[in-house]
């Protein structure tokens, strides 16, 4: 498979807080060789953060053991920011198996006095 990018884009708000997360996402797939990663941020536009988290998620399927199919790779890398109002992650992980298929997004928990706020982006 080659490399495959998508621009990703979320948003979620609260009557306390509202965030978007947005940016771009990829996964190359080679005959062992792969990797994924993204350079995705979340900014908070409304509301004071205590904590932004940005996570980008990767699961991968293919051969396993003589000749199943499962999952390969499933993992999450992840930055927590703990001042301003935005929070960048820009990462690449590589890793060795053999992939048939797989999904990658992005996704933010922004914390807040009182409560927690979820943004997946799509």
């Amino acid at each position: 498979m080659p490399v495959k990018t998508a621009t990703v884009l979320g948003s979620n708000s609260n009557s306390k807080i509202s965030a978007n997360l947005k940016g771009s996402v990829s996964s190359n797939h080679g005959i062992v060789n792969n990797s994924f990663g993204g350079n995705v941020t979340t900014t908070v536009t409304k509301g004071t953060p205590t904590k932004i988290t940005t996570k980008i998620r990767h699961t991968a399927y293919g051969l396993v053991g003589s000749g199943g199919v499962g999952k390969v790779q499933d993992k999450t890398l992840t930055v927590s920011c703990t001042s301003g109002k935005s929070c960048a992650l820009k990462q690449t992980y590589p890793y060795t198996a053999s992939v048939a298929y797989s999904t990658t997004y992005a996704e933010a928990t922004i914390s807040y006095s009182g409560g927690a706020l979820g943004v997946t982006a799509k």
